[in-house]
């Protein structure tokens, strides 16, 4: 067993520990990576994924992509493209390159516009809202236990599953309070999921 097999057990065995796992790959094709002087071993982030999945299927892993790298052209982007498709991450935030002076990257050519890296950032975050949707609409039915941050405008409480980091992740927004009861910032209530969106839940707390 290798250490990070070792430790992802250690993770998802721990029940003080959610099952959260931030992975950010920043690329997926070898050449790209290599560019950007960072491992470049995409069938192992698959693997390691799929090991994570197989012990707890509704795990959540979130990974950062960055688009628009001196270099890429057509088939390195497709690549990257079909990689986060195949795996369906549950999170993924994705970002353009920009040169900042003096840097070993600023040197690298040949150069992607700005037009096309913003096109390309559309195009991923489009794939990556398809995807959001379908995991989270595996959790239709399943019990959460879900962090209370606030109320909306129409006084319901909502806050966040084990499977959403604050600020970055969606939000769990509460249908109904059958008993009724007063929850308050940091309570943490046992919540039956009803519905999913792109990135958002809805539940009730039982």
């Amino acid at each position: 067993m290798s250490i990070e097999e070792k430790f992802i057990k250690e993770v998802l065995f721990n029940p003080k520990v959610v099952p959260y796992f931030d992975i950010p790959i920043q690329h997926a094709h070898p050449e790209i990576l290599k560019k950007m002087r960072r491992p470049s071993n995409s069938e192992k982030i698959k693997e390691l994924i799929a090991y994570i999945r197989e012990i707890n299927p509704f795990s959540a892993i979130r990974t950062t992509v960055m688009v628009g790298f001196p270099g890429e052209g057509e088939r390195e982007f497709l690549y990257l493209y079909d990689f986060i498709k195949e795996v369906e991450f549950d999170h993924l935030g994705v970002f353009i390159f920009y040169p900042e002076e003096g840097t070993y990257a600023e040197k690298l050519f040949p150069k992607v516009s700005y037009k096309e890296r913003l096109k390309r950032k559309r195009e991923i975050m489009k794939l990556q809202r398809e995807i959001s949707k379908k995991r989270l609409k595996m959790r239709i039915k399943s019990e959460e236990e879900v962090l209370i941050l606030g109320e909306d405008l129409r006084g319901r409480p909502f806050g966040i599953a084990k499977i959403q980091a604050p600020e970055i992740d969606g939000i769990t927004y509460l249908l109904s309070n059958r008993d009724k009861k007063s929850l308050f910032p940091g309570d943490l209530v046992k919540v039956k999921i009803k519905k999913a969106s792109f990135y958002d839940l809805w539940g009730e707390v039982i």
